[in-house]
């Protein structure tokens, strides 16, 4: 894999940390979240899936700039996979921050009184320059390393993120004052997100072919290479790889497949994610939640983030080239 983009793995990396810190920052400092106007929907289901999806992708290209290849394997369908998953991560940054800008110039009155509302809009637009640099060095690498050319126009990559622009900005917040509201409002957020995102990603590197090598085969190439530089533990791995080669744990992890259903792989993490969620958000400080509610609230949260998992894994899984269709 060539060192520039194994350099600029780490930093996307750092940007992708350097944006969750922020997005935490702003809601829990006290001198921030009286007067955070991107602390509500649809702006902070923005930033909430946005921080999500940036950490994996952070872990993915971190992953595939590690992994060792095969000698006599073609590299230039990874190089793009590598440079795209990079790519998503200031793509990311940019739409969430945009987002957060326009949250504050639609409520001017909550923080333009305050030293500390002038601070938060001088670290989005400081986080927004970064997105826009690491963005700019990263297209330059990979048209130093001749990716292809991807074939969708611009006008689609123009069209739709000033169209979800325009909707952050007009967006009729009352909307969030009932649940039935509130539930449309984290869906058009996270519609907000990866729609853009999707659109200009796929505009600027190309789509990985079907004869990529991919997520499975990302972590058994890092797998392998483990058990080489560490033959202690040789025995525990020969002994995994036993037991899961049994023919009814061969068969569960069959119908599990992410290569052979597409979608079950990505409902088990969306409900995962979402039920980590709600434990950290029951054990969180604050007032408890009335027993009655804990069904509602579980259902809510455990719902929202398996649509959110559902809605970037349909529109960026193949571009990402997360799992291909055959087995080889």
């Amino acid at each position: 894999m060539p060192k520039l983009l194994k350099k600029s793995a780490l930093g996307m990396t750092a940007l992708a940390v350097a944006f969750c810190l922020f997005f935490q920052y702003s809601k829990r400092d006290p001198a921030f979240a009286t007067i955070n106007p991107f602390a509500e929907d649809p702006y902070d289901a923005v930033g909430s899936f946005g921080i999500q999806f940036v950490l994996f992708c952070a872990l993915l290209s971190l992953l595939r700039a590690s992994r060792p290849y095969p000698q006599d394997s073609p590299l230039k369908a990874q190089e793009a996979l590598l440079a795209l998953a990079q790519l998503m991560i200031p793509l990311v940054v940019a739409v969430t921050t945009v987002a957060d800008v326009i949250a504050m110039f639609r409520h001017l009155s909550m923080w333009q009184s305050s030293v500390a509302g002038y601070e938060l809009l001088g670290m989005a637009a400081g986080l927004l320059l970064c997105a826009a640099l690491a963005g700019w060095l990263l297209l330059r690498s990979a048209r130093a390393l001749s990716l292809p050319q991807s074939r969708f126009t611009w006008p689609k990559a123009i069209a739709i993120p000033a169209a979800a622009l325009l909707i952050l900005a007009i967006y009729p917040e009352a909307l969030r004052n009932n649940l039935p509201g509130e539930l449309f409002t984290v869906v058009a957020g996270m519609t907000l997100l990866f729609v853009p995102t999707w659109a200009v990603g796929t505009v600027l590197i190309p789509v990985a072919p079907d004869t990529h090598l991919d997520l499975i085969d990302d972590l058994a190439a890092l797998y392998l290479a483990l058990i080489a530089k560490l033959p202690a533990l040789r025995p525990i791995s020969l002994s995994l790889e036993r037991t899961l080669d049994r023919p009814i744990l061969r068969a569960w992890l069959d119908g599990f497949s992410p290569r052979k259903h597409r979608w079950s792989l990505a409902a088990i993490v969306g409900i995962l994610i979402g039920v980590l969620l709600l434990l950290a958000e029951l054990n969180e400080g604050g007032s408890p939640v009335p027993l009655q509610k804990v069904f509602l609230v579980a259902v809510v949260y455990v719902g929202l983030e398996s649509a959110g998992v559902l809605m970037g894994y349909a529109l960026l899984s193949k571009p990402l080239g997360l799992f291909r269709r055959s087995v080889r």
